[in-house]
């Protein structure tokens, strides 16, 4: 076996998908090569292969070279000869060891052999790295050091590494926690035997019966409704019933002895995993009857439990595997690309060198040209081969990640603006731009008298129109004012507050908000000066108030970073939302077409991406969360989906 001298050793493209890596061979008895015949092959590792170190070793094999001396292999850096490559003439087996730590995401190695200056053979392959060997490549893997045979999910996370209980602490941190406790308590009993809870083998019934949740049934809710009955020949009066769950009692239960039904609430969400509810009908002390069951969480609806599926939300129309993932979950090839849609567009899904081309099928506005600044158009577009969608505005350089391949949104630009669609996919980057024009405000003037001659003081808020010819606009002396068609002063109404934005308009209804010493107001005003309904805010109302597509909701931002939502029809408050501490708004709200997500521009710079309640008040398609409940004054549901901050120029 000879050590030998070095060649290079190329890296490129820190910020492509692949990175390559060059292998040298040469050949110095170049005379008696076959240069038709000689072939190079990595026998390990094998293409589209991960390996677990950063430094592996690379085993190459040299076929058909001929009868030839003076064999070299070698890799390393022309200045720095590592001598990490050594060769055994006899088997024509070549092992090198990498000198540079292999990057995360996938990596074309490459070996090149030379007859002189003339390329002879050459292989390739492309590796990524899994250092903890469950299956999933490094740059995938959100959780690193998955013990040895653990089973994990897509994400490369084992049960014991995940949040089952969302507190910021993972299950295996939380076990690392209560592992003394564990240990002290199996030294002190060795008899003690911890094994992974089972479901009963069937429920067990004494005169008391689940009506629901069944046995062995999966629940949607952390907190499923219990109802039981009970069926025993003595008196129930002046019984009581009791539930617990794995052992404790965590619930509240109602019983009714007159119809001998019961009822009870869990005071603690279920975890991941399998429980045993256990029911007691009890007379003091004294024991009438008992029942228990066993149930799992199942929250997106598949059939599997949440503890054994790898993919959650999966949409109620797919079908599942045995891991609970859809047609549309399935990634086989980690490129980012679902399979249904590799198949669609033609590629192989099973392979990382094989994805559809990123597309753009259309990008368009409607209209193309708004006749004042602040009026609103639709954009619309399709994308396909794409990972990620971008939207980006040219008039305040601002940018909205995570889009839909299909989707819509409403802008309403204050000046001629382009917006530009960015599609990113492992087949490369696509850009498609469409402009809005505004048309010019520089026309002979129909009125006899500007609305703004007409009023005192100077004006706060934008010009409204309504559908009957009304002119609507508020002025710095707290006053909102309506002019006819004509431009005639029609009337004022005094003392509503001092009106900074446009209204939002339905039919001959204006929706304004206000600002006072006091906090703000948001009022529903007629065209024939009725106050349709007022209702007080804590804040100052800063920027215009929005309408979704049927009217029926009116979207308002107050100034201290809260967002209300009223009923158009009498004003009550339908839900609320409150942005993270010191966060200000003075910008007016983006309303997706689909009256989804509300998009927030803060005076920070940061972008936040809400969802807001859809008008039967069901549960979100794609976050499994329940959206904010009418006036409960907390951020439990979570509606935001993302925030971003915008502030550098990086962003």
């Amino acid at each position: 076996m000879v050590v030998l001298s070095s060649k290079v050793l190329r890296l490129f493209g820190a910020f492509s998908v692949r990175v390559s890596l060059f292998f040298v061979l040469p050949i110095l008895a170049a005379s008696t090569l076959a240069e038709d015949s000689a072939s190079l092959v990595f026998d390990s590792p094998s293409d589209d292969e991960y390996v677990s170190s950063r430094f592996p070793v690379f085993k190459l094999r040299l076929e058909n070279a001929g009868d030839l001396d003076d064999l070299s292999v070698v890799f390393g850096d022309k200045s720095l000869p590592t001598n990490v490559c050594t060769f055994e003439k006899s088997s024509g087996i070549a092992y090198c060891t990498l000198s540079v730590s292999l990057d995360n995401g996938w990596q074309e190695v490459s070996a090149l052999l030379y007859s002189g200056n003339s390329l002879v053979a050459q292989a390739s392959i492309s590796v990524a790295v899994d250092l903890d060997e469950d299956g999933i490549p490094d740059h995938l893997d959100q959780c690193g050091n998955t013990v040895e045979k653990e089973k994990v999910n897509l994400n490369g996370c084992s049960p014991i590494q995940l949040d089952s209980d969302g507190d910021g602490v993972s299950n295996v941190d939380e076990f690392l926690q209560i592992l003394p406790a564990i240990n002290m308590l199996l030294s002190s009993s060795p008899a003690v035997v911890i094994e992974e809870p089972q479901p009963l083998d069937s429920a067990i019934e004494d005169g008391l019966t689940f009506e629901s949740p069944a046995h062995k049934s999966l629940v949607k809710s952390g907190k499923p409704s219990v109802r039981l009955r009970a069926n025993i020949s003595e008196s129930t009066a002046g019984a009581h019933l009791s539930i617990l769950v794995d052992g404790v009692d965590t619930g509240s239960c109602n019983f009714d002895d007159v119809t001998a039904l019961g009822t009870c609430e869990l005071s603690q969400p279920l975890l991941e995993g399998w429980h045993r509810l256990d029911a007691h009908l009890l007379r003091g002390d004294s024991k009438l009857a008992s029942a228990a069951i066993s149930i799992a969480l199942d929250t997106d609806e598949d059939g599997i439990p949440n503890h054994e599926d790898y993919c959650s939300n999966t949409p109620l129309s797919e079908t599942v595997d045995g891991s609970g993932c859809g047609a549309s979950q399935i990634d086989s090839d980690s490129d980012g690309i679902v399979d249904v849609i590799e198949l669609e567009a033609g590629s192989n899904p099973y392979s990382r060198h094989s994805y559809p081309a990123v597309i753009i099928q259309s990008f368009s506005t409607l209209p193309e040209q708004i006749s004042r600044a602040g009026d609103s158009a639709g954009l619309s577009w399709s994308v396909s081969g794409a990972t990620s969608v971008v939207l980006r505005n040219s008039a305040d350089d601002t940018t909205i990640n995570r889009l839909p391949l299909i989707g819509t949104a409403r802008v309403s630009p204050q000046a001629a603006t382009t917006y530009t669609l960015k599609a990113i996919g492992p087949g490369g980057t696509k850009s498609s731009q469409v402009e809005i024009s505004i048309v010019s405000d520089k026309r002979e003037n129909q009125w006899g008298i500007s609305p703004l001659d007409q009023i005192g003081e100077a004006v706060s808020s934008s010009l409204t129109l309504t559908d009957d010819g009304g002119v609507f606009l508020g002025a710095f002396d707290g006053n909102y004012y309506r002019f006819t068609s004509s431009g005639n002063l029609a009337w004022v109404m005094e003392d509503v507050g001092i009106v900074m934005n446009k209204a939002a308009v339905s039919d001959s209804t204006v929706y304004i908000g206000t600002n006072s010493a006091s906090g703000g107001r948001v009022l529903a005003l007629s065209s024939k000066k009725e106050v349709l309904w007022d209702e007080m805010t804590q804040a100052g109302v800063v920027a215009s108030p929005v309408l979704n597509q049927t009217k029926s909701i009116l979207y308002v931002a107050t100034y201290n970073g809260t967002i209300l939502g009223f009923n158009t029809e009498n004003g009550t408050l339908i839900w609320s939302f409150k942005l993270p501490e010191g966060e200000t708004i003075s910008a007016t709200p983006m309303l997706t077409s689909n009256d989804e997500i509300l998009y927030i521009h803060s005076n920070s710079h940061k972008i936040f991406a809400v969802r807001v309640k859809p008008e039967n008040g069901s549960q979100s398609d794609d976050t499994q969360q329940i959206i904010l409940e009418p006036n409960d004054g907390t951020n439990s549901g979570a509606p935001l989906l993302w925030e971003s901050d915008i502030s550098s120029p990086s962003n």
